[in-house]
């Protein structure tokens, strides 16, 4: 978390005019691997809901700068984590996908989730501290069957044109 920490303390003392391209990681290039779907899945989501308030013209681009900091870093530690077999990002939103044969795994996959949220303190403190808006962020956690999301329609008929499979 100290690293964190640093990086919010550059944000904020960084003189604005210096920040010409947002901070890109070589590691946040996502690459798809083949992957075997099995049993039960678990996803991480995070999502921003008051996104607005940080962009736009009474917007402050420090404020920008730390909640794209923020869903940054958590990108980062989602894609660091050996479980995530997926992980994805928008504008305000990461979301990870992870394989979770057992509730042991679930705990690990659970710990992202208690760090996310101890990021999501700190990035608060400094935004409050500066009398910017703080970040309102909603965490999604839920584990299901892979039947849940990954099923094919086994009646599916080739001729059949109103099918799923066309």
């Amino acid at each position: 978390m100290k690293e964190i920490l640093d990086k919010i303390k550059t944000i904020l003392s960084t003189n604005t005019e210096d920040f010409s391209e947002p901070f890109v990681e070589d590691e946040m290039v996502e690459a798809y691997d083949e992957f075997e779907m099995e049993e039960l899945y678990t996803d991480i989501y995070v999502l921003v809901r008051n996104i607005d308030e940080f962009y736009g013209e009474n917007a402050s681009q420090k404020a920008a700068l730390l909640l794209e900091s923020f869903l940054l870093e958590s990108m980062v530690l989602l894609k660091k984590d050996p479980e995530n077999i997926v992980v994805e990002s928008g504008e305000f939103y990461v979301k990870a996908t992870s394989f979770t044969p057992d509730g042991e795994v679930v705990l690990s996959v659970f710990e992202d989730v208690v760090l996310i949220n101890s990021m999501i303190e700190y990035y608060n403190d400094a935004l409050a501290n500066n009398e910017f808006p703080q970040m309102e962020i909603g965490i999604g956690f839920a584990t299901f069957v892979k039947e849940d999301m990954f099923e094919e329609d086994d009646e599916c008929d080739s001729d059949d044109e109103s099918c799923c499979c066309h």
